[in-house]
């Protein structure tokens, strides 16, 4: 199983659903663990990033976030879809795999991460529908990704943009919706992140940057500059992702945040070696529990 493989790619070391943390009008801080999305084709960091995403994707959890935020949206079943942000795949693969007549157009702006989805989805269920296209969404809709698409979905794509920028993208994106086509963007709400861990404090301060806390990313930004755009917001829908199990995507997460906590001096190697230890021990006991809230923040043209 790839779980087994990423496990490989995902070792512990002490030698990014906290990714980056969004300023409401755009000055992005990487937060400690995570990999430089925004620049992973020059970090030569993109297999260990794709490799981490598919992982997370392969949880029991994220069935049921699919079933919660996005498989409401695919009724009735549509023609197209346009995913942005599409990383190693795994929404596309499970979208075209739960619909038979839709097919997905996926983007990223990462070489890297197409050619992992690629190779990912070579024997998937529905391949003949699934196609890959390079897309930085700063720039113009490239050829191949016009549409018409009655859906444009995307998953944990908008902190890595500031609010011109996400403005900009909105208002290109109402030419490639078909009429009637919905905008659906799933993102995490940092704010509800716990860890059963006896002390939890600690592991949260392998999240702390320059002695100060940063704010949780909310994304609610997203429905003004929706309305600015000419759309209608949706309702919110929300979901608790649960994880019971100590796996390949946490323990990278917080082994990495770990290191960057060592090298700056905050903790020393026992301690950074010891969190890592007692997250596995209560893993080992069924005593884990990760959890993170979710919200689908969906919009149609006004």
């Amino acid at each position: 199983m790839y779980v087994e493989r990423a496990s490989a790619v995902l070792p512990l070391a002490v030698h990014r659903p906290w990714p980056y943390l969004g300023r409401m009008h755009g000055t992005i801080e990487k937060v400690s663990g995570t990999y430089d999305y925004a620049r992973l084709d020059a970090s030569g960091e993109g297999e260990r990033a794709a490799a981490r995403m598919e992982a997370r994707a392969l949880e029991p959890a994220s069935q049921g976030l699919f079933e919660a935020l996005v498989a409401p949206y695919l009724e009735p079943s549509p023609r197209s879809v346009l995913e942005l942000g599409a990383g190693p795949g795994a929404l596309a693969r499970r979208i075209v795999a739960a619909r038979d007549g839709t097919r997905v157009v996926a983007t990223d702006k990462s070489d890297v991460m197409l050619r992992v989805a690629e190779r990912l989805a070579a024997l998937a269920p529905g391949r003949e529908r699934l196609t890959f296209a390079r897309w930085a969404v700063e720039e113009a809709i490239p050829a191949g990704v016009e549409g018409p698409h009655d859906l444009v979905v995307s998953s944990v794509m908008v902190p890595y943009l500031d609010d011109a920028t996400l403005l900009s993208l909105l208002t290109k994106l109402r030419a490639v919706l078909a009429p009637g086509g919905r905008l659906l963007f799933v993102e995490q709400d940092l704010q509800t992140v716990s860890l059963h861990h006896e002390r939890y404090s600690e592991v949260r301060e392998l999240f702390v940057r320059s002695g100060e806390r940063s704010l949780a990313f909310v994304p609610l930004r997203l429905r003004r500059l929706m309305r600015e755009a000419g759309y209608r917001p949706l309702p919110v829908r929300s979901h608790l992702w649960q994880s019971t199990v100590f796996g390949p995507y946490l323990r990278d997460l917080i082994s990495r945040a770990a290191d960057e906590a060592l090298a700056a001096g905050r903790i020393d190697a026992g301690r950074a070696l010891a969190i890592v230890s007692e997250l596995e021990s209560a893993s080992a006991t069924g005593d884990f529990l990760y959890g993170l809230v979710y919200h689908a923040m969906a919009a149609e043209v006004a």
